[in-house]
């Protein structure tokens, strides 16, 4: 039996999409994760001397293109920022799911 009440349409459609933004949020944490262990580390633990970019992780500097570095700090700005939209989604999803309804 197919539901045709737009309410519950709607809680369903929310829910979906905050499960998806929980995906992808997640995906782009490892993401960050993963490629500042690749390069040696992330731009806003690095620095910038007399023209060339470091990478910083844990006291450990390896030297970078300006590319990479503005590319790491971008990308972990991003996924910091994303933490309070996946709060967020978390409570919504959770809360929309089967198990809270009764």
């Amino acid at each position: 039996m197919e539901e045709t009440d737009p309410v519950i349409i709607r809680r369903r459609r929310i829910e979906r999409t905050c499960w998806r933004a929980l995906y992808l949020i997640i995906a782009n944490w490892w993401a960050c994760g993963i490629i500042a262990v690749f390069v040696g580390g992330d731009g806003w633990s690095g620095y910038v001397q007399n023209g060339h970019y470091f990478l910083g992780s844990h006291g450990h500097y390896v030297e970078t293109s300006y590319a990479v570095f503005l590319y790491t700090k971008i990308h972990l700005a991003i996924t910091m920022a994303s933490f309070p939209v996946a709060l967020v989604c978390g409570l919504v999803a959770g809360m929309n799911s089967e198990k809270w309804k009764h």
